[in-house]
């Protein structure tokens, strides 16, 4: 609903934080451009979230 209200000035963020399915990244934009033709910037940060995680539990497992 929003984007019909904001029209083409609406540029949607999506951020992949790598814990989606198989191909749910890809399907998701495509639903986004093709269905819902809206702009969409993708952001792959599944690599710097990955990262984070495993540091952080390694850190709660240390205090322990």
């Amino acid at each position: 609903m929003l984007h019909k209200a904001i029209g083409k000035q609406l540029t949607c963020i999506f951020v992949n934080n790598g814990v989606l399915r198989g191909r749910e990244a890809g399907v998701v934009r495509d639903v986004f451009v093709r269905h819902f033709k809206i702009k969409l910037q993708y952001e792959d940060a599944s690599k710097l979230f990955l990262n984070g995680s495993k540091a952080s539990l390694i850190l709660s497992a240390n205090a322990k």
